[in-house]
């Protein structure tokens, strides 16, 4: 959202239909009454039925992770819905109501140019977004997220700076092709307002493809910040095996680039730069090979090549790997996100809740532990696991007996039993 703030006009776009607590966006979303409306009018829209069965709000909550892009994205997808919507709001919500006055706000703030630069900033949003929910996780890999902030800043180049905004698929072609097709008439103050029914003209187009030329000169300096080429994450890039030929990766030299991240990631590390570069160019084909045969991402490539160049002494001689494996280590165990602690956070405050506030920090830390840790494919070890240490804690054993014979056995008095439990346990034996 920063980068909408380096011009007035996105700024103040944004704001009034999208982000304000004012704002109509907002006002249908914090009403059940208008939500329900949305949806009845999203029903009846000419659209994929899909859509029309599965969307019903704006998602315009401003604490969720997409909050800015998604519900732009459904402004334009439904903007009829939402002018319907908003029109019946306006006539149903007079006498100095709050919605009836957002609803009039909204209505003499709506022009073509506003339209068609909001579709733009939802396919920017829709851009990052894709860019973000990349490193919206502790297991993305350090080596592919260069690349993939170099493709993002490629896309918004090619969309604003070559205007393929207008013929990619996306929310804008969507608003040009709505607006084209279809005329919209309401009124406002006794004045009558109507918008569409022709070709957006030119010069509005490029007004709006001007604006969005800074976006992404301000979205390139943010990158910079965020994802500085100096960082030793983005040296990591070096161990990307996606793209590159095997052949060519055998008979080459190591390019420049590649040579200077591994001067780096050896000073870093403590590794000789011309140890480590020998032994890159040795294991970066094997790597490709892994990767080619067994469809493994980078990380699993790297590790078989290397395990598979170091399995025998005699091979080992002659494809050392210490250096390489050293900075591998560092490579795999790095993480170019926090989310996975503010996930762990938000669902241990869910799970552990303020009921158990006065556990004791044991069991919230084994409750921690099983929530954040626990892997549902270990669930079966995991209980046979925590059963066989219960019963070991409780100084239960079981006893045979005929079929059919039930069986009381005491247990000594000071023998280790949780409350729950009573002195004595019944254990029967029959035939199934």
């Amino acid at each position: 959202m920063r980068p909408w703030l380096a011009d007035p006009f996105l700024k103040e776009t944004w704001t009034t239909f999208i982000w304000a607590s004012d704002s109509i966006v907002q006002t249908i979303e914090h009403s059940q009454i208008f939500k329900k409306w949305l949806e009845e009018y999203i029903r009846r829209a000419d659209t994929s039925a899909w859509l029309r069965t599965s969307i019903r709000s704006l998602r315009a909550a401003k604490h969720r992770f997409e909050s800015s892009q998604k519900p732009a994205g459904r402004f334009v997808l439904f903007f009829e819905a939402v002018l319907k919507t908003s029109d019946r709001i306006l006539k149903e919500r007079r006498g100095g109501d709050e919605a009836g006055k957002r609803a009039a706000l909204f209505f003499e703030c709506i022009t073509e140019e506003k339209l068609l630069q909001i579709a733009m900033m939802a396919d920017a949003g829709d851009e990052a977004m894709m860019l973000t929910r990349g490193a919206d996780s502790e297991k993305a890999d350090a080596a592919i997220f260069p690349a993939e902030i170099e493709g993002f800043l490629d896309r918004v180049r090619q969309l604003f700076h070559h205007g393929k905004v207008f013929t990619t698929e996306g929310y804008t072609k969507f608003m040009l092709e709505l607006l084209r097709k279809k005329s919209f008439a309401f009124t406002v103050n006794n004045q009558s307002i109507g918008i569409g029914g022709r070709d957006i003209a030119q010069p509005i187009k490029d007004r709006c493809l001007s604006r969005m030329k800074l976006w992404v000169k301000t979205a390139e300096l943010v990158c910079a910040a965020e994802f500085p080429t100096y960082e030793v994450s983005s040296a990591y890039q070096v161990f990307n095996l996606k793209g590159r030929d095997e052949m060519r990766a055998v008979d080459s030299q190591l390019s420049d680039a590649t040579l200077t991240s591994l001067q780096r990631l050896a000073k870093v590390y403590g590794v000789d730069a011309s140890e480590l570069q020998a032994q890159y160019a040795n294991y970066l084909p094997r790597a490709l090979t892994k990767q080619r045969h067994n469809g493994t991402n980078n990380m699993e490539s790297w590790r078989l090549a290397v395990r598979h160049g170091t399995a025998r002494k005699s091979v080992a001689a002659n494809h050392p790997a210490a250096s390489l494996t050293t900075v591998l280590k560092h490579y795999m165990a790095s993480t170019i996100s926090t989310s996975g602690v503010e996930q762990a956070w938000s669902t241990c405050c869910w799970v552990f809740g303020q009921g158990r506030g006065h556990a004791c920090e044991h069991t919230e830390e084994i409750m921690i532990k099983l929530v954040v840790d626990f892997n549902p494919e270990e669930e079966d070890k995991a209980t046979a696991s925590s059963f066989s240490i219960y019963m070991r804690g409780s100084c239960i054993s079981l006893i045979a007996v005929p079929p059919g014979l039930l069986t009381f056995r005491p247990l000594p008095l000071n023998c280790c039993i949780p409350p729950s439990l009573s002195l004595f346990l019944v254990v029967v034996s029959c035939y199934t």
